[in-house]
């Protein structure tokens, strides 16, 4: 009987090409014929073009956890679509769970290196560092980091204007020391670049150096350069039909409201309400538990913003009177959220609904529903 090695050897004595697309029978195939290396054609597992290219011996192969490899483009379609609809990152062929991140983000793939000797005990190791890894994924903390500066910029930029022109800000960060590393917090037409005053920068750094020091380790005593580029742009909205759209309008009616036109906050207050929030952002790339923290607080603002969209219809006056009355009459559920909701708003006039009482409070009533402290 022939073991997998004579197997291995059969399949590339004839000098066919190397298509195999599964890391373990191709470690094998290259290992026992090093001139394997010259005839690779590897397949993508899920577009199934091929992956050589003259160019680049590596075949801009990706090697998944479980042995699959797939080609850059569709590895991040796949991630994207995954992302975009809660779905669980598993392997698209064999089904293996790639979700280790506290972020559920897989992150542990590598790139085929084509050398003569292949480390057939690869696959071991990238499952050992997934099983380890609770750390979120370097994407979903740069996501945090620019949409957390974004809300942070509206404390500075008055969103009256961006309402009324059916515009929005966007943040850019660009990693210095590595280019490849940047993120938007918004993909629509940019309309013109913003300037960013000293006092907007210096709240930006305040995140942006906390999740460097996250990833490099402290800086040089003495070094004050800043680790990211940031940009600051104005952009055209999103259309009425895009899924964002609910959360980025909301945003801006709510800052509107409660930092900007309604309640009075001078110029200071709204400095000092921003630097609160960046010390805040900065804190949640210290630990994974203060990652958890933030991303749940984010996730409740991020459901009263769209409360906020739901009852842009009213008035400005009863939004306002609604907002003072909320606070006035149900200030637990006002700290317990985190900002002062907007969303007990319903049709006319207020009316503050138990069903949102109980998805604020999660759930935390006691038999004749009233709250548990």
């Amino acid at each position: 009987m022939s073991t997998d090695s004579d197997q291995s050897l059969e399949m590339s004595s004839s000098k066919d090409p190397i298509t195999a697309a599964y890391y373990p029978e191709l470690a094998k195939i290259i290992n026992n014929d090093p001139t394997a290396i010259d005839r690779l054609e590897i397949e993508c597992g899920m577009c199934q073009d091929k992956m050589s290219n003259p160019e680049d011996k590596t075949c801009s192969a990706i090697i998944f956890p479980c042995g699959h490899m797939y080609c850059p483009p569709c590895v991040k379609e796949y991630r994207e679509y995954n992302r975009a609809n809660g779905i669980t990152h598993k392997c698209p062929l064999c089904r293996f769970d790639l979700k280790g991140r506290v972020c559920g983000c897989p992150d542990k793939e590598t790139l085929f290196d084509p050398t003569q000797h292949q480390d057939e005990g690869l696959l071991d190791k990238l499952k050992d560092e997934l099983s380890k890894d609770k750390s979120a994924c370097a994407f979903c903390q740069l996501s945090m980091l620019v949409n957390g500066l974004r809300s942070i910029a509206l404390y500075i930029h008055d969103p009256a204007p961006l309402i009324r022109e059916g515009h929005m800000l966007r943040v850019r960060a660009v990693k210095r020391d590595d280019w490849d590393v940047r993120i938007e917090s918004d993909c629509t037409e940019e309309i013109k670049l913003l300037p960013i005053s000293p006092e907007l920068m210096e709240l930006f750094r305040i995140a942006g150096d906390s999740l460097a020091e996250a990833w490099d380790g402290p800086r040089a005593p003495g070094d004050d350069t800043s680790p990211f580029d940031f940009q600051l742009a104005l952009c055209k909205s999103y259309p009425e039909d895009h899924d964002l759209l609910r959360h980025r309008r909301g945003q801006l009616e709510f800052f509107s409201i409660a930092k900007w036109h309604k309640c009075d906050i001078a110029r200071s207050g709204r400095l000092s309400h921003a630097r609160r929030d960046a010390l805040e952002l900065a804190e949640a790339f210290t630990s994974v538990e203060a990652f958890k923290k933030y991303r749940i607080n984010v996730a409740r603002q991020d459901w009263a913003m769209g409360l906020v969209f739901d009852h842009i219809d009213l008035e400005a006056e009863e939004m306002h009177l609604a907002f003072q009355r909320f606070r006035v009459e149900h200030p637990r559920l006002y700290g317990l959220a985190g900002l002062p909701l907007v969303g007990g708003v319903v049709l006319r006039g207020y009316r503050f609904s138990s069903d949102i009482a109980r998805l604020v409070r999660r759930g935390r009533e006691d038999a004749e529903g009233r709250f548990e402290e």
